[in-house]
């Protein structure tokens, strides 16, 4: 296959046939791009399929030889390629949201006490999972989603929240045969329900401990720290507001639309004080606990600049605090909201 034209030489679009590869052909438009395509017949009907670009030089070059290879290829296996695609576009045409509602609608709602509970547990997944294709969701993505949970809500929501989605996805598999639900064994946040009846309470030493690791810790060691002194939760102390705070160290806690009532105010200790003192020097926006990037994120995060960095933080956390005091049993940063700071 010989190129003879250059870009701009052509008014329309130029196709060469390849003379070695049955169907194979090289289109150049107007602008001189080169793409590699495939033609094949379909529903009484001739189509082409892409295969890459020639673009010698470049990373995303295809050569003569590769699109050879890549034509025979389709060509030998067109039917399960277009079988498979045909699939993928059945399952992902039905989102998070959709099967979740339909599920709601003949297995909850009207059916069970609990569906009130229920449906407002789906649908906080709606900002995150809402339009995500359902069939694409994979176990990491639950995983993900279950350590968000704990880490803001507890191990016990974490649990609920796991036992719906398995239900779900188990009655979705069974009406879809191509379907596995990605949840398996071993997901649970709680291993023995008996062993964590209630919240876990850090003890003085634990707690101890926790704030001399901080120490170390920037930005998150300071919120921690601030999540003991004020026993309040992650969200509201990861978004406070400078403005939020007064000259005389009243914190005026912003409340969401959901919520009712007016806003708390909280006379701050001077341990907190002192930490506003330090994050003053760091003062990159708005938030008390900036973000060390800027970005968009969900959960705390979208409040555009405040920290969102818990995963690393936590694990960075757990390292020093087994340095200080080894064998400290798990614990996430809920379990702060019930702890009381030590001396």
């Amino acid at each position: 296959m010989k190129l003879r034209h250059k870009a701009g030489e052509a008014d329309t679009q130029v196709t060469y046939y390849d003379a070695k590869q049955k169907g194979l052909i090289l289109r150049l438009n107007q602008k001189g791009t080169k793409s590699w395509r495939v033609l094949y017949w379909h529903d009484g009907r001739t189509r082409s399929e892409a295969l890459g670009h020639f673009k010698p030089g470049l990373p995303d070059h295809m050569s003569v030889k590769q699109a050879r290879d890549a034509a025979a290829n389709f060509r030998a296996n067109k039917s399960s390629i277009l079988s498979d695609r045909a699939k993928q576009a059945l399952a992902n045409r039905d989102s998070f949201e959709i099967v979740a509602e339909r599920y709601l609608k003949r297995f909850v709602d009207g059916k069970r006490r609990s569906a009130g509970q229920i449906r407002k547990l789906i649908e906080k997944l709606y900002p995150a999972w809402g339009k995500k294709p359902f069939e694409t969701i994979k176990r990491s993505d639950i995983s993900d989603l279950l350590d968000d949970i704990e880490e803001n809500r507890g191990a016990r929501t974490a649990d609920v929240t796991l036992a719906v989605l398995r239900r779900m996805m188990a009655k979705h598999a069974i009406a879809h045969d191509d379907y596995a639900s990605p949840i398996c064994e071993g997901m649970s946040r709680i291993e023995n329900p008996s062993e964590r009846a209630r919240d876990r309470i850090l003890n003085d030493d634990e707690i101890r401990a926790v704030f001399k690791a901080c120490n170390e810790l920037g930005v998150f060691g300071s919120l921690t720290k601030m999540l003991l002194l004020t026993a309040q939760r992650r969200a509201k102390v990861a978004t406070m507001k400078w403005s939020d705070v007064s000259d005389d160290g009243i914190w005026t806690i912003a409340t969401e639309d959901r919520e009712k009532g007016n806003a708390e105010r909280l006379k701050l200790p001077k341990r907190a004080l002192a930490i506003l003192d330090a994050q003053k020097k760091l003062r990159l926006n708005e938030y008390v606990f900036p973000a060390g990037r800027i970005g968009r994120r969900n959960g705390p995060g979208k409040h555009f600049g405040s920290f969102s960095a818990f995963g690393q933080g936590k694990r960075e956390l757990d390292k020093a605090m087994a340095a200080i005091l080894p064998g400290v049993p798990t614990w996430v940063l809920h379990d702060l909201f019930a702890a009381q700071p030590g001396p």
